[in-house]
C-alpha cells in the first residue's frame, strides 16, 4: 500500500479499486431480476389455478344445470302436456309427473309449480317440500323475480338469479334459483316454474378457495350470487359487471375496485343461462407466497452492501479525497474567490486538471474585473449623458426668462430669480452624487417652482410628502423635468394652473404622482406615450426626450420594472406615477 501510494496514480488504476461496486451492481441486478422472474411465475401460477378452478365449476354447472334443463324440456314435450294444450287436463297424471320430476332431483330442486290458466277454469299443480303450497293468489300481475306473469314472452326460457320465493306460501322464507317459463297455446296458458335450491349453489361455489379475499360468484342481469363475505374494497364497479355480462366467451382482465384496489378478474359464460361465473381476487395477494422470497433476498442484499461498503471503504477514499479538494476549490473560485490555489496530489492526471484550472481561473480573474470596469465607466457615460440632455434644457429657458425680466425692467425679480437660479444649480451638483435624499429633491423642486412662478404668475402647487420617505435616497433631477413638462404642455393654456405633487411608501417602493388641471391629453397620444414607456419606442415622440430621460434613468438604476406611467383625460388634467425603488 505505502508503495501505491508513495507515487503518482493514475485514473485508470483508482478506477480498479472500484471493482466491489461493479460486483455489487450485478449481484443486485441478478437477485432483482431473479426475484421478478419468481414473482411473474408465481402470479401465472396462480392466475392459472384460478383459470383451471372457473373451468371446473363451470363444467360442474353446466352439466348440472343441462340436466334441469332437459328434464324441465322434457316435462314441457311430455304427454301430459300435450293433453292439456289439447283442451283436455288431467291433472292427476300433471301431477304424477311432477312428482316422479321432483323425486328424481330434489338434491337440486326445491319445488316444482305448474300455473294453468284455461278458459274455463286455473288451477296449480305443484311438488316439492312439505309445509309448502303454492300461492292461492298467482295470477297475470303476480312477480317472478321483478317480472309479471303477463310480460313474459312466451316460448321463452327464463334464468333468474337467487331471489326471495314469492310463489310459494312456507313456514320459513327461502332464497332460490328460478328456471322458468310461459306457453300458450289454444287458449291455454302454461307457467313452468323450476325453483333450484340456494344449498346445490352454496356447496359448489363455497368448494374451491383462490385467495384469502379472492371470490367465485355468479352473475347476472339481476343479480349476484356469492357466498362468501366480500369486503368492500373487493367489489367491482357496476361499469365492470356490465362489461363481463356483454362478454360472450372467457374473459381475464386487471381493474380497479371503486376504491381503488387492483383487482383480478376472470369470467366465463354459463350455458344454457345468461349468466357468468366469476373469480375476482385482489392482485397483491398473488404474490403472497413470494414475500418470503423478497424479504430474504433483502437482507441477503443489505448485508452484502455493508459487507461491500467495508472492505472498498479504503479504496475509495485514495480516490476521493483529492477529487472532494478539487471540488472545494472549484466552488470557491463560482463563488468569486479570485485567490484559488490547487493543493499538489498523488493523481497524475488531476495535477495536470490542477495546473490548468489554476491558470485559467486567473484569466477569468482578470477578465471579470476588466468587464466590471468597463460597464461601470459605459453606465458613467449614460449618466452623464443623460444628465446633459436635462440640465442645459433647463438652463435654456430659465436664462431666457431672465433676459425677458430684465428686459421689461423686472431687475428685482430677475435677480431674485437668479438667486433661485444659483441655488436651484447648486442643489443639482449635489457634490458630484447622482442619488440624493429625496429632502435635497424637494428642496431643488421648491427652487424651480419659484422661478417658475415668476415667469408664469398664474401657476400654484401644492406638496404631499410622507415624512418617512424624506431620507430616503432618489436619482437627482427625477421630479423637476415632469413639473416642466406639465407647465410646458399641460398648463400653458391653463387660466389658473395648479399641480400636486405627493409622495408615499408602498410595498413595491416609492411612489411619486404629479398631477396638473391642464389641457390633459387626447386618448390618441396618451397611448402612444404609454406605449412608448413600456416598449422603448421613441421614434414616433422626438418632442418627448424629458420624459425619456428621466424614465432611462430611473430603469438604468432601479430595473426594468420601475419608471414612469401616464393617466390623462382631455380638459381635466394629466397624472404621472413615478414609481422607484426604496433601495437605492
Amino acid at each position: 500500500m505505502k508503495r501505491i501510494l508513495s507515487r503518482k496514480l493514475t485514473i485508470r488504476e483508482m478506477v480498479l479499486f472500484l471493482f466491489m461496486p461493479a460486483v455489487l451492481a450485478a449481484v443486485l441486478i441478478c437477485g432483482g431480476v431473479s426475484y421478478l422472474l419468481v414473482s411473474r411465475q408465481l402470479r401465472d401460477n396462480t392466475f392459472s389455478n384460478a383459470v383451471d378452478i372457473v373451468s371446473q365449476l363451470q363444467m360442474n354447472l353446466n352439466y348440472r344445470l343441462d340436466d334441469i334443463y332437459e328434464k324441465y324440456e322434457g316435462f314441457l314435450r311430455g304427454s301430459a302436456m300435450e293433453r292439456l294444450f289439447a283442451g283436455s287436463a288431467d291433472v292427476d297424471q300433471l301431477q304424477g309427473e311432477l312428482d316422479t320430476l321432483y323425486a328424481s332431483r330434489s338434491q337440486m330442486l326445491d319445488s316444482v309449480l305448474l300455473a294453468v290458466t284455461m278458459p274455463e277454469q286455473s288451477f296449480s299443480v305443484f311438488s316439492g317440500p312439505d309445509g309448502c303450497s303454492p300461492s292461492p293468489d298467482i295470477s297475470e300481475k303476480t312477480l317472478i323475480s321483478a317480472r309479471t306473469i303477463d310480460s313474459l314472452t312466451p316460448g321463452r326460457v327464463y334464468w333468474s338469479n337467487l331471489h326471495e320465493d314469492a310463489l310459494l306460501t312456507r313456514t320459513q322464507p327461502a332464497r332460490t334459483a328460478l328456471l322458468y317459463s310461459l306457453v300458450r297455446e289454444n287458449g291455454v296458458s302454461a307457467l313452468l316454474v323450476f325453483q333450484i335450491r340456494e344449498d346445490f349453489f352454496r356447496e359448489l361455489l363455497s368448494q374451491a378457495r383462490i385467495t384469502e379475499h379472492g371470490y367465485l360468484s355468479l352473475l347476472s342481469a339481476d343479480g349476484e350470487m356469492v357466498f362468501k363475505e366480500v369486503v368492500p374494497d373487493n367489489t367491482l364497479t357496476q361499469e365492470d359487471m356490465d362489461r363481463i355480462l356483454s362478454a360472450s366467451s372467457r374473459a381475464s382482465f386487471r381493474t380497479r375496485s371503486a376504491s381503488g384496489k387492483r383487482l383480478l378478474v376472470i369470467s366465463e359464460p354459463l350455458p344454457p343461462t345468461d349468466w357468468q361465473i366469476l373469480a375476482v381476487f385482489p392482485e397483491k395477494e398473488i404474490l403472497g407466497a413470494a414475500r418470503l422470497i423478497k424479504y430474504v433476498y433483502f437482507y441477503g442484499a443489505v448485508l452484502l452492501v455493508l459487507l461491500t461498503i467495508a472492505v472498498s471503504n479504503l479504496f475509495s477514499r485514495i480516490f476521493s479525497l483529492p477529487i472532494q479538494e478539487w471540488i472545494k476549490n472549484v466552488q470557491s473560485a463560482e463563488r468569486g474567490c479570485p485567490d484559488v490555489t490547487f493543493p499538489n496530489t498523488n493523481c497524475e492526471e488531476i495535477a495536470v486538471l490542477n495546473d490548468g484550472l489554476q491558470a485559467l481561473f486567473q484569466k477569468m480573474s482578470e477578465m471579470v474585473q476588466h468587464i466590471e470596469r468597463e460597464h461601470q465607466h459605459k453606465r458613467e457615460l449614460e449618466m452623464a449623458i443623460l444628465q446633459a440632455q436635462i440640465n442645459p434644457h433647463f438652463l435654456y429657458n430659465t436664462l431666457y426668462s431672465i433676459q425677458q425680466l430684465y428686459g421689461m425692467g423686472e431687475n428685482q425679480t430677475a435677480s431674485k430669480m437668479v438667486g433661485d437660479l444659483s441655488n436651484f444649480f447648486r442643489l443639482s451638483l449635489s457634490k458630484g452624487r447622482e442619488l440624493i435624499p429625496i429632502r435635497d429633491e424637494i428642496e431643488h423642486l421648491k427652487s424651480y417652482m419659484s422661478i417658475q412662478q415668476i415667469r408664469y404668475d398664474q401657476i400654484s402647487y401644492e406638496l404631499s410628502i410622507d415624512e418617512r420617505i424624506m431620507d430616503l435616497n432618489i436619482i437627482k433631477l427625477t421630479l423637476q423635468p415632469l413639473l416642466e413638462n406639465a407647465i410646458s404642455h399641460g398648463l400653458f393654456t391653463a387660466r389658473r394652473g395648479h399641480i400636486q405633487v405627493k409622495g408615499r411608501m408602498t410595498e413595491e417602493g416609492i411612489v411619486f404622482k404629479v398631477r396638473d388641471n391642464g389641457s390633459g391629453m387626447a386618448p390618441e397620444a396618451l397611448e402612444q406615450l404609454n406605449h412608448a414607456l413600456q416598449n422603448g419606442d421613441w421614434a414616433a415622440l422626438p418632442s418627448a426626450y424629458g420624459i425619456k430621460n428621466v424614465h432611462q434613468r430611473i430603469q438604468l438604476y432601479c430595473g426594468p420594472s420601475y419608471g414612469l406611467s401616464y393617466e390623462s383625460e382631455s380638459d381635466k388634467g394629466t397624472t404621472v406615477t413615478i414609481h422607484i425603488s426604496s433601495d437605492l
